[in-house]
């Protein structure tokens, strides 16, 4: 299943409007695989991957959903960590402009009817 580090969970989580989610069949066993990119403006850079271990695609949305937020809690708790690099040092982290449940919940909605959401054209306010 996926396995990613602390700074590949930040990346996700501080960029929340430049990320590409898709989710795709392969052919060979027709189970379903899901990607999570950097958007454009960092060539597409895969963060996250998985093997194609999901039999249907309403598995694969939920797992999205429960993987990004685990990256929402994760980070956060580490943001908050006084102790931890990545610890704002001159400014706090603006919680309306990383990865939010508002963020999370049109991710997955889109997903739901889609296989991709390219966070760079939602508006979530």
């Amino acid at each position: 299943m996926a396995k990613f580090s602390l700074l590949t969970a930040m990346e996700i989580f501080t960029n929340p409007h430049d990320l590409l989610i898709v989710i795709g069949q392969p052919k060979e066993n027709g189970n379903y695989v899901f990607e999570i990119c950097r958007g454009p403006g960092h060539d597409y850079k895969i963060l996250l991957n998985t093997t194609p271990v999901f039999t249907k695609k309403e598995e694969t949305v939920k797992k999205i959903g429960e993987i990004l937020i685990v990256i929402q809690e994760v980070c956060k708790e580490e943001l908050s960590d006084k102790k931890s690099v990545f610890h704002p040092i001159f400014e706090p982290i603006d919680l309306a402009k990383v990865l939010n449940t508002e963020i999370i919940e049109h991710i997955i909605k889109e997903l739901e009817n889609k296989s991709f959401i390219n966070t760079c054209e939602i508006k979530v306010q």
